[in-house]
């Protein structure tokens, strides 16, 4: 028996799923949209822009579908939650080539996710930890091979991926290193029905 053992306490489970869908017909529409430039997440030089729908998942039920697979399957199974949930808000980010996002968390959501309908070396986000710097141990302040003191971890896309994360982790969408587009669809979600705890209750209903 090892006398040696490390107990990962509270994790924060990130899911990764790669979908079976037409990411090409995706794509499609997501270049039939109109956009606005963004400024809430990155500076006037960014060439990063959010599209004028917030709810884009109307438009992509079949998305929408796997999309509620996977949140139910990470909120049910992973979590262990007993909540019904929905989504509020969806949206379509196109990255244009140099493009880039400050780093930001989504408020009010429970849980955040990201699909890349194509994933590239050049199309990458960093995801920040969200445990408070009570040292300043210099060989630590970079992002590190362990996951236990690393302060930030950068994930490279690939087709089809769809990242789930609790929206309280700030992340960043890293500059576009390539020539091409970088599209995906952002979504948020929010629980939904009776929510109760001891002598503590309350209601959600939908969220328009």
């Amino acid at each position: 028996m090892k006398d040696e053992n490390i107990f990962n306490a509270f994790p924060i489970p990130i899911g990764f799923y790669t979908l079976s869908v037409d990411n090409y017909e995706i794509v499609n529409y997501m270049d039939s949209l109109d956009y606005n430039r963004s400024m809430g997440s990155s500076t006037p030089d960014a060439d990063i822009y959010l599209s004028k729908d917030r709810k884009v998942l109307n438009d992509l039920p079949e998305l929408k579908r796997i999309f509620t697979e996977k949140v139910e399957y990470q909120i049910k199974e992973i979590y262990e939650w007993n909540t019904d949930f929905q989504f509020t808000k969806s949206w379509v980010t196109k990255c244009n080539p140099g493009g880039f996002s400050q780093t930001h968390e989504h408020a009010n959501s429970l849980l955040s996710g990201t699909y890349y309908p194509f994933g590239h070396e050049g199309f990458n986000i960093m995801i920040k930890s969200p445990l408070p710097d009570f040292w300043d141990i210099s060989n630590i302040n970079a992002p590190t091979s362990s996951m236990y003191s690393a302060k930030e971890i950068t994930f490279q896309t690939t087709d089809n991926l769809l990242i789930i994360f609790p929206s309280y982790l700030q992340h960043k969408v890293m500059p576009n290193d390539s020539k091409d587009i970088r599209y995906s669809v952002a979504f948020n979600i929010f629980p939904k029905g009776k929510i109760s705890k001891d002598d503590t209750e309350i209601t959600i209903g939908e969220v328009y």
